[in-house]
């Protein structure tokens, strides 16, 4: 469906290796989701978001931003689409406030559900949806339950992990079983329900399992340095990382085997 890519480290860290020179760089990887991509990184806290309905191996521009940027927290995304048209308005990362997120996925029956869901988005939030992807639709409505649980006007750093993910879930298995269940198989068919996703305030980072395969690099962990970063949860989320030391430049990651994780995530 789409190609994802987030990291969070304590330093800055350029992120070219990644999207652009390695074999499985998103630029390349972009063949095969040429329906948008998006780069989302951090500046002194606040986002900075450029996006385009091109193919990221067609566009110079991502070419050029990639090579650029250096930070502490990147999400970037290739979109092939599935719900919604080739427009800037549907391309991933999308943003609220300090908050962004980007789906590898698909919600189910979306048609009949997209009412539902936006009937359960806050006003104040909803007005905020310019697109009509299912993404954004999930994105405001797992806001709208951060924003319940008090969690999402708090400064960044002030939410932990365990937090973030108590006031979403609900809202992740009720979204999930209302479109049939998550259906989990990375080449599985485009139609089922898949919620794997990054959400991030450029603090806390956390990705989500939700059917296509997760790979997490996590250098910290061979060099013995785990602050504040762990697994909360059995199932399907994945990873929480809040901190990661990493002195180095970033490359593709590995498939995900250990309980802890930190620093790099690659969908």
């Amino acid at each position: 469906m789409c190609r994802m890519f987030a990291l969070r480290s304590t330093v800055s860290c350029p992120v070219q290796e990644s999207l652009t020179d390695a074999d499985r760089s998103l630029q390349r990887l972009s063949e095969i989701n040429p329906h948008g991509w998006g780069v989302a990184h951090y500046v002194q806290g606040v986002p900075q978001i450029v996006k385009s309905p091109e193919m990221a191996a067609d566009s110079p521009v991502y070419s050029t931003l990639s090579n650029q940027i250096e930070s502490n927290c990147v999400v970037a995304h290739v979109r092939r689409a599935t719900h919604g048209d080739h427009t800037v308005a549907n391309t991933h990362p999308f943003q609220y406030g300090r908050w962004v997120f980007a789906h590898n996925g698909n919600i189910a029956d979306f048609d009949d559900l997209r009412p539902i869901l936006l009937n359960e988005i806050a006003p104040s939030l909803r007005s905020h949806i310019v697109g009509t992807t299912d993404s954004e639709v999930v994105f405001f409505r797992l806001l709208t339950a951060m924003s319940d649980a008090g969690v999402l006007d708090t400064e960044a750093g002030q939410v932990s992990p365990e937090e973030l993910w108590k006031s979403i879930r609900p809202v992740v298995e009720r979204v999930a079983e209302r479109a049939g269940g998550m259906h989990d198989d990375t080449n599985g068919p485009s139609d089922q329900t898949y919620l794997t996703f990054v959400l991030t305030d450029g603090t806390t980072l956390i990705g989500h399992q939700g059917g296509k395969s997760l790979f997490v690099h996590a250098p910290a962990i061979s060099h013995g340095n785990q602050e504040r970063s762990r697994a909360v949860g059995r199932e399907r989320l994945i990873t929480f990382c809040w901190r990661a030391n990493l002195h180095m430049t970033l490359r593709c990651g590995h498939r995900f085997n250990t309980a802890k994780s930190s620093g790099l995530v690659l969908i």
